[in-house]
């Protein structure tokens, strides 16, 4: 996908959704000229994007209780409003 060109999205909340993405997306990748990402230069510390959060819970290398507590807190309040509707 072309970050500057047009995106061909009938609604405008896939729109917004999409630029989303993009922005994280270009806030964590390392530039070839800098070799550092626009994050780290701005903020000092590397960025924790929504893909390495979920690669962490995925593969269990969650660093932070309160990560795994709120993620658990989710996975059983589904588990319980799949019980709720049968």
């Amino acid at each position: 996908m072309d970050i500057v060109g047009p995106i061909n999205q009938p609604s405008e909340a896939g729109h917004r959704f999409i630029l989303t993405l993009i922005d994280y997306a270009t806030r964590e990748v390392p530039q070839e000229s800098t070799h550092f990402a626009p994050f780290e230069l701005l903020y000092g510390r590397t960025v924790r994007g929504p893909m390495h959060i979920l690669r962490e819970l995925w593969t269990k290398d969650i660093e932070e209780p309160e990560v795994k507590t709120s993620y658990e807190y989710v996975l059983n309040l589904r588990e319980r409003l799949d019980d709720t509707l049968k």
